[in-house]
């Protein structure tokens, strides 16, 4: 079953003991000082957390993928991806205990940097045989490729040196996903509380909603590089952590491409790949770049796109040369899989079976027999392990949780009901133009190309996917199991990146080869053969693109549910790549960098058990951010219903003020955060005013007329009658500005209200002045002849009726200073070009409006805290 191990015991080599217990003793030192001094901390935000996660998610397993997975010919990137898959794998027991235990973050960090010291120091005593893997690699790397490698890692350079920046460049520009928020709050309370405690309800939902937090180590890690870099979580997840995985996964596909096939050309044209098919398909539901740009840091996408592609390159090399070596790095990839994401074991399973079912086929014989059925006991283990514990975890019923629309969306476009309680995939999820040339091109290329491992993992993924996507008696036990998003996600293994990179590599080498070489080759020749590959990849993305952009009319725009109204194509309605750009940018789950200040402000001046009333776009990311403050409609809340109308009301500037004291002492609100402006819901309730209706006005200049009129209701109210022919003034009111007010802060303002005597036939205009001059208790300081002007140029829409109040609202220039008096008259000035209402004004009043003293704003935003008194 196996081969000679090619494994050199050191333990007699006495040089090499020291080295070992040096680096396991020291290891353990450096991960304790690190833990304990913070020291990426002293960086700023995201270069702390580059710090970070090369110490805990690459160190650590740094000299056990020396020992296990790396050969002489191994390059630094390869060497990232298999260290960053160890490190997680050294990461899963203690991950496990800690999560069991309770440990907290701090014993937990002790228990890993502890277990990779001492692993580290065990794999100083192993060294595999290099001789034996360069004899075994040679002749395969191609040694003057037709493929120049510059213009290819220009190509994927470029694009990465954008995405790894994006922290810098971005701002909160770069969309992110809902389920971010559900990790968000596990890693804020991992690595703010005292205990590791997945199966605790702090996010108020019921207890076990979220089960598989119980064996989610990856969670676990973010919390302790979050904790090393000193960063917020919501940082961490959504600016810092994607760019960084995104990266990991062009590296991990460059990985396995590399290492399937030793041809430098092809693995760079995998991992350009890898950015292609993401930037063009970021418009479905459930789609590859959505996935590795926008999620790419939830663990089923670190399971699915970083580690898996490593593990599947693993399990190949195991099935291509049986070794007590890939045996063990195989079960340390499956268990590193498991504590991300159990159902990617699942998928990696499908995959290695396929290929062992294949190889036995091909080579019909005991050895690789015996070697498959190796293959498949550790993934039959723990996939069998995960099947039960998920049955059970349901009480042995069917997952049958999806209602109303979303529901629907599932289960029509995604899986197919075919009778007697049998499913199975749905071709939507084939549609993109890179997924259905993989599946085209793997029997081609298997048949003409030659029959090496490569070969046989390209075909075995597609029909190990097809066979159990489309086969209802496979796909419908894998969903019982997995739940059905297991089953729609199916497609993620069809290794597209790495199939046309191959099919492509191959193809321009063959007509390449047709050109005739010369002793001295013209420079033409040389320009041809370098810009080769960029030509060839730019008409196979224009093709994919060209093709893609009808699937809007072929499935009336259901799947790509992100098209732009903006056309790429004269003859179609939309642009399902611009959508796909669109949805990059778009607001869906990013917070603006105000939102960031005022969680920042909440998690420093607000106590925790508070709850607070706010814009849905920031109390969404509560969880996430704060410590045990809630937003006023959090999960589990008594009488949710009516806890979100209040918040959407709220949002929405549908609420009155007496509406807002009853909901704010029937929900036990603490504290309110919104931004104070005419149109705010909270606007009038947080600002004190004095209100100078009519009668209290007294002429000042011209001859305007005191009326009375009555309103909808009958209710008689006295208005001043300004002409539309000369200036009509009104005054003698003084205010007094209130302790409090900051001179910095514009935050006095004048709220006017009118109406037209007359109804308005077409938009008109009427301009109105309210003057002001500061004044004292004996006398005026400059009179009236230094008054400061408000100028309001009120629209009258049409259709507006004789009497209908219009009310508009003026900031003025001028720094009030607490404890100022100020004197106001208010006049019409039909002289000017903007009035051209031809009818008389009747002035209703006036309000001085003044955030109220016991506000605070919140620094550096338009937003104010008030603090609800008890």
């Amino acid at each position: 079953m196996f081969e000679q191990a090619r494994l050199v015991n050191l333990r007699d080599h006495v040089s090499f003991r020291p080295l070992a217990a040096f680096v396991a003793v020291g290891g353990m030192a450096l991960f304790t000082l690190l833990y304990y001094l913070r020291l990426p901390s002293v960086l700023p935000g995201y270069p702390a957390v580059v710090a970070a996660s090369a110490f805990w998610l690459i160190l650590p397993g740094w000299f056990l993928q020396q020992a296990l997975f790396s050969t002489r010919r191994t390059g630094v990137f390869e060497r990232i991806a298999a260290a960053f898959l160890m490190s997680i794998a050294l990461a899963a027991l203690p991950g496990l205990a800690a999560l069991r235990l309770h440990w907290s973050l701090d014993v937990f960090a002790l228990s890993y940097g502890a277990f990779a010291a001492i692993a580290s120091g065990i794999a100083l005593m192993w060294r595999p045989d290099r001789e034996a893997e360069t004899n075994e690699d040679e002749g395969l790397e191609e040694p003057h490729s037709v493929f120049s490698n510059l213009p290819l890692l220009l190509l994927i350079g470029v694009p990465l040196l954008a995405i790894l920046t994006s922290p810098f460049w971005s701002g909160d520009r770069i969309a992110r996903d809902a389920d971010d928020l559900v990790y968000m709050a596990y890693v804020n309370e991992y690595s703010r509380g005292d205990a590791l405690d997945a199966s605790g309800p702090f996010l108020d939902t019921r207890p076990g909603a979220f089960g598989r937090m119980q064996i989610n180590v990856w969670v676990v890690l973010q919390a302790l590089v979050t904790d090393s870099a000193g960063v917020d979580p919501i940082d961490l997840l959504l600016s810092y952590l994607p760019p960084l995985m995104t990266a990991l996964a062009v590296v991990a596909m460059f990985t396995l491409a590399k290492g399937l096939f030793r041809r430098t050309p092809i693995a760079l044209l995998a991992a350009l790949f890898v950015l292609v098919y993401a930037a063009t398909d970021m418009a479905s539901h459930d789609g590859y770049g959505r996935n590795v740009f926008l999620r790419i840091g939830e663990d089923k996408m670190v399971a699915a796109f970083v580690l898996l592609p490593v593990a599947l390159l693993i399990g190949a090399r195991y099935l291509s040369r049986p070794t007590v070596r890939s045996y063990l790095l195989l079960i340390l990839a499956i268990g590193a899989i498991f504590v991300v994401h159990p159902m990617v074991v699942t998928f990696l399973g499908i995959v290695l079976v396929s290929l062992a079912a294949l190889r036995i086929l091909i080579e019909r014989s005991r050895a690789a027999a015996g070697s498959a059925a190796a293959l498949a006991l550790p993934w039959v283990m723990q996939a069998a392990a995960f099947f039960v514990w998920s049955w059970l975890r349901r009480g042995g019923a069917f997952p049958n949780q999806l209602v109303g629309d979303e529901y629907v969306f599932r289960r029509e476009i995604h899986i197919v009901d075919v009778g007697g309680g049998l499913i199975m995939g749905s071709y939507h999820l084939l549609l993109h133009p890179f997924v259905i040339a993989a599946i085209v091109l793997a029997l081609p290329v298997w048949l003409v190309a030659r029959r090496g491992i490569g070969n046989q993992v390209m075909l075995a993924s597609v029909l190990g996917v097809l066979v159990v996507f489309f086969v209802p008696l496979v796909a419908t036990p894998v969903a019982s199991a997995i739940t059905e998003q297991g089953v729609w996600r199916l497609h993620w293994l069809i290794p597209a990146p790495l199939i046309l990179a191959y099919a492509l590599h191959e193809a321009v080498n063959r007509l390449l080869e047709r050109w005739p070489e010369q002793a001295q080759p013209h420079r033409l020749i040389g320009i041809g053969r370098r810009i080769a590959p960029v030509t060839a990849v730019v008409l196979v993305v224009g093709a994919a693109v060209l093709v893609q952009e009808h699937y809007a009319n072929a499935d009336d725009g259901v799947f790509y549910n992100r098209t732009s109204p903006t056309r790429l194509l004269p003859w179609t309605e939309g642009s399902i790549f611009l959508g796909g750009v669109e949805r990059m940018f778009s607001s869906d789950w990013r917070l603006p960098e105000s939102g960031r200040d005022v969680l920042k402000f909440l998690d420093k001046n607000v106590a925790p058990g508070s709850d607070v009333l706010t814009y849905l776009w920031i109390s969404r990311f509560f969880p996430g951010a704060l410590d045990n403050i809630r937003p006023v409609d959090y999960e589990g809340a008594p009488d949710l219903g009516a806890r979100s109308q209040l918040v959407t009301a709220f949002q929405n500037g549908a609420l009155s003020e007496a509406e807002l004291e009853q909901a704010m002492s029937a929900y036990g609100i603490d504290a309110v955060v919104a931004v104070i402006t005419d149109k705010s819901p909270f606007g009038n309730y947080l600002r004190s005013f004095a209100r100078y209706d009519a009668e209290v006005w007294r002429v000042r200049a011209g001859e305007p007329t005191l009326e009375s009129h009555q309103d909808g209701a009958g209710e008689p109210y006295l208005v001043w009658a300004f002409g539309a022919i000369e200036r009509e003034r009104v005054g003698g009111q003084r205010f007094t500005v209130p302790d409090g007010v900051d001179p910095e802060d514009h935050s006095v303002q004048f709220r006017i209200e009118l109406a037209p005597s007359e109804r308005v036939s077409s938009d008109q205009t009427v301009r109105i002045v309210v003057a002001y001059w500061q004044v004292d208790e004996q006398a005026e300081l400059g009179g009236e002849e230094a008054a400061a002007n408000a100028v309001s140029d009120v629209v009258l829409e049409s259709g507006t009726t004789a009497g209908e109040a219009v009310t508009v609202l003026r900031t003025p220039r001028t720094r009030f200073v607490a404890g100022d008096t100020y004197e106001m008259t208010v006049w019409r000035s039909p002289d000017a070009d903007e009035d051209t209402y031809p009818a008389d004004v009747w002035f209703i009043g006036l309000d001085v409006l003044v955030p109220r003293p016991d506000l605070e704003q919140i620094e550096g935003t338009a937003f104010y805290l008030y603090r609800v008194s008890p």
